[in-house]
């Protein structure tokens, strides 16, 4: 139905909030602002729920590459990202004002791109499973909001990008192996740690920005097809936690402590 719900743990019921029928259907991914209001993208832009008071708030504009995931910084910025190509919208939940930062397309720097390669990427339509050699694929991404950074799995490109939420500056990391995939990010908001999935390697990374290195874990399943991670910053070390998309199990990484630690 396209329309966020609330569950209420204390009477164990749902709570649905349908949108006003002239709003665009929205994806499957919902996150919430500083102030605890709900949003939600679709092929136009995004909306906000209010849930207090179940007003809707459209922010549009004209259709184009599918929108896929959101994330909000801290000054209630709402970053969209768009896997069909090579930028981000950003929606002014102040003004009303919708911005796009594009990500430059690959520029062969890494690899061979050939004239051929361009002429497709020229030609050829996207989506967000489907790419050309030059694309990035912005999806999944995640607010530090202390930092005012967002963090993008870029997973056509196989690189980490870190966007300053004020400046706009993009700052991008290659992943160790290619073809891994990153997916999905999560911030570990005690130490500023990136973790992310990679689909397509039955790994995952933790990202140091302090020193820009990459800590890659193998798992023990194989063809886990990993969309989601989360961490647990309450334990020392922190508790990962994970879905098998394709192997029916929830995995749980817990890390030795030092010796002599308690």
């Amino acid at each position: 139905e396209g329309n966020p719900t609330k569950f209420g743990p204390e009477t164990g019921k749902f709570f649905r909030f349908p949108r006003p029928q002239d709003f665009p259907f929205s994806g499957d991914f919902i996150t919430l602002d500083t102030k605890g209001n709900v949003w939600s993208p679709h092929h136009e832009g995004a909306f906000k729920l209010d849930p207090l008071t179940g007003k809707y708030t459209n922010y549009s504009v004209r259709p184009g590459k599918a929108n896929y995931d959101l994330a909000v910084d801290a000054e209630d910025k709402v970053w969209v990202s768009k896997p069909g190509g090579n930028d981000m919208e950003i929606v002014d939940s102040h003004s009303g004002k919708i911005d796009q930062l594009a990500l430059n397309s690959m520029s062969g720097q890494d690899f061979e791109i050939t004239a051929k390669d361009r002429g497709l990427s020229a030609s050829l339509g996207l989506t967000p499973n489907t790419a050309t050699p030059l694309e990035k694929g912005p999806r999944r991404s995640v607010a530090d909001r202390e930092n005012d950074v967002i963090w993008v799995c870029e997973f056509f490109a196989d690189r980490l990008a870190k966007i300053d939420a004020r400046s706009k500056k993009v700052t991008e990391y290659p992943l160790p192996d290619r073809f891994s995939q990153p997916y999905s990010a999560t911030v570990n908001t005690k130490d500023h740690t990136v973790w992310i999935t990679m689909l397509n390697s039955d790994r995952i990374a933790k990202f140091d920005p302090s020193t820009e290195k990459f800590t890659e874990y193998v798992l023990p399943t194989r063809g886990t097809e990993i969309r989601n991670i989360q961490v647990d910053s309450s334990t020392n070390p922190p508790t990962i936690w994970l879905p098998y998309d394709r192997t029916n199990k929830i995995a749980r990484i817990q890390f030795r402590t030092a010796s002599g630690t308690p």
